[in-house]
Order: structure tokens, then C-alpha cells, then sequence
């Protein structure tokens, strides 16, 4: 971002660590646990509030209107966890995986309560593609539970991943987890 800019890295990192400090935005850190896989080093950002984050985003005409939304469906879905990992102290540490090959996976909840790995997606069908990374991890981690949420209707098992609607999600959050 800094070269994007032209401003010195040093200067962006204090911006984002003060928009942190004043509680607009959270950064994850990266899930790094028995890395078997080439990781890249950067925490991911996510504004305090999915509307905030939609109003900020300068668009035009070469973004998308469903990238838009899968972006913010992403931080309500982060929102939500947060809260609740606080407010019913689960003690879920909670970060995120992305390789040098840029597979990623949305959020890793890690502690003493379980292991899960979760994608989100906006969309309300998915396709096989939208499993791989996730089914990358969890080859790398047998041990983790993973999970889509999606913005369609049914409930499912693709392989080892339980499929869950959004509305589902939101609806049963504190007792899956």
C-alpha cells in the first residue's frame, strides 16, 4: 500500500495502528501453527463495521457489484464472531490463512472450545472451486472442522465441510461454535 501511495511503509503502518487504537478497525494475524505450505506475512484489515467499510470503498465501473457484497458479507460475518467470541468468552484466537500461492481461508477460530476453518461466500450457489482452498487447509490440518457459510437456502455436507446459509448462521451462531 505504501508504494501504491508513494508515502514510506512506516508512515502507513502508524496510520492503520492508529485507526486500530481509535477502534475502527480490526487487523487478523496470520494462522501459522505447523505451516506446511509457503505463508504470506501480512495481517488482513477489516473496518469496525461492514457499513462503514461499504461507504468508504471508493467503486467504479470496473468493480463489481457481488464483490462488493461478498467483501462486506465477509466483515459482518467477522463482526459477528468477534462480538460473540468476546461477549460469551469462548477464547477463540481468531486470524485468518492465505498462501504465497493466494489460497486463503476466510477465518480460523483456534482454542480450547475447537478448531474451525471458515469461508464465506455471498453467493447463493456455489462451485467446486470455491471449496479448494478450504479443503487445502484442512488437508493441512485434519484436525480443524470447516465450514461455509453461504448466502443461498440449504443446509449441506460437501465432502468434510458442513455448508450453512447465512440465515442459519446468524440465527444458531453462539451454538455452533
Amino acid at each position: 500500500m505504501s508504494s501504491d501511495c508513494g508515502v514510506e511503509r512506516r508512515t502507513v503502518t502508524n496510520y492503520f495502528e492508529i485507526l486500530s487504537d481509535l477502534l475502527i478497525s480490526y487487523e487478523l494475524s496470520l494462522f501459522t501453527k505447523r505451516a506446511k505450505r509457503e505463508l504470506i506475512k501480512h495481517r488482513k484489515f477489516y473496518f469496525f463495521d461492514a457499513g462503514l467499510f461499504r461507504t468508504l470503498k471508493p467503486t467504479g465501473p470496473l468493480d463489481s457489484e457481488s464483490e462488493l457484497n461478498g467483501l462486506v458479507f465477509e466483515t459482518l460475518v467477522l463482526q459477528e464472531l468477534m462480538a460473540l467470541n468476546e461477549y460469551l468468552g469462548w477464547g477463540y484466537q481468531i486470524s485468518y490463512w492465505h498462501t504465497k500461492k493466494h489460497e486463503e481461508v476466510d477465518f480460523i477460530l483456534y482454542g480450547k472450545r475447537g478448531f474451525f476453518a471458515i469461508e464465506v461466500k455471498s453467493s447463493n450457489r456455489l462451485r467446486d472451486k470455491d471449496f479448494e482452498s478450504l479443503e487445502l487447509f484442512m488437508q493441512d490440518y485434519p484436525e480443524s472442522k470447516g465450514m461455509m457459510i453461504y448466502g443461498g437456502e440449504k443446509s449441506y455436507w460437501n465432502k468434510k465441510i458442513e455448508v450453512i446459509p447465512a440465515n442459519f448462521f446468524f440465527k444458531n451462531l453462539k451454538n455452533l461454535f
